[in-house]
């Protein structure tokens, strides 16, 4: 085992621990506040992480990139509020912050990817501007979440696919992702589902992109709820769902 179990964070949230390692962690995760802080970090951020690489981005996004970045001035990272290290001793909260900062920062940069791989790319036409707008809306909205103090993830893999969902009870919202989902006819489409007490309500349709992954979508009103469920629906979607959940992902606790 590593002399400072601290730093093996990153490689638990991504599964690289040897078994026993990987116990051992476990047993102090249930110890260390900060480091279970850190972890449900880096496992949200994997999550996002994996959806911007599945998601190749325009031939023109690189020009357009290459052409705007020298004229984005670029902010230190004393300037991101709630940020600053007030532990100089170098102990697991300045790990907790420092992590926080990457793990923000990267999740953001795999939000604006995976909106770029939608497309939106000529803002000059006013339609245009408001789906990236709207993109940025969502985008901060999604980073927001992930930066909640009580955000917590939970998978689970069905027939080869595999949902996941990022939640936080305090904001009342989660963040639904997926990969492995089959194709369907052009006049069907997948639609997500809030399920709590009072029933199903829907929380929007999921855009299949390749591999069967879709992109993250942000649903509210989960404080109450139990779960997300994904169906097979008519294309533009239904009020109430009518096919079997293909997943079922529960709300983490």
């Amino acid at each position: 085992m590593n002399a400072d179990i601290h730093t093996l964070t990153g490689a638990y949230a991504t599964n690289a621990l040897p078994a026993e390692e990987r116990v051992d962690f476990e047993r102090h995760l249930r110890m260390c506040e900060a480091c279970g802080s850190e972890v449900r970090e880096l496992q949200a951020t994997t999550a996002l992480l994996g959806v911007a690489a599945a998601m190749p981005p325009p031939p023109a996004l690189k020009a357009r990139v290459m052409a705007e970045i020298v004229q984005i001035r670029q902010l230190g990272p004393d300037l991101l509020p709630g940020m600053r290290d007030s532990n100089p001793a170098g102990g697991p909260a300045t790990r907790l912050v420092r992590w926080t900062q990457r793990a923000v920062a990267v999740g953001i940069a795999a939000l604006v990817f995976a909106a770029a791989g939608l497309g939106v790319l000529t803002y000059q036409q006013r339609t245009e501007l408001r789906q990236q707008e709207a993109q940025v809306a969502s985008a901060v909205a999604l980073t927001e979440l992930l930066t909640a103090t009580d955000v917590k993830v939970n998978s689970v893999v069905s027939d080869g696919a595999t949902g996941t969902v990022v939640a936080s009870r305090q904001r009342n919202q989660a963040v639904f992702l997926s990969s492995g989902l089959p194709e369907v006819a052009e006049d069907r489409t997948y639609q997500l589902w809030v399920i709590s007490a009072a029933g199903p309500t829907s929380a929007g349709l999921l855009d299949l992109g390749e591999q069967g992954t879709t992109g993250p979508v942000l649903a509210s009103d989960t404080g109450g709820a139990q779960s997300l469920a994904v169906t097979v629906e008519p294309a533009g979607g239904s009020p109430l769902p009518t096919t079997t959940p293909l997943l079922i992902v529960n709300l983490p606790v």
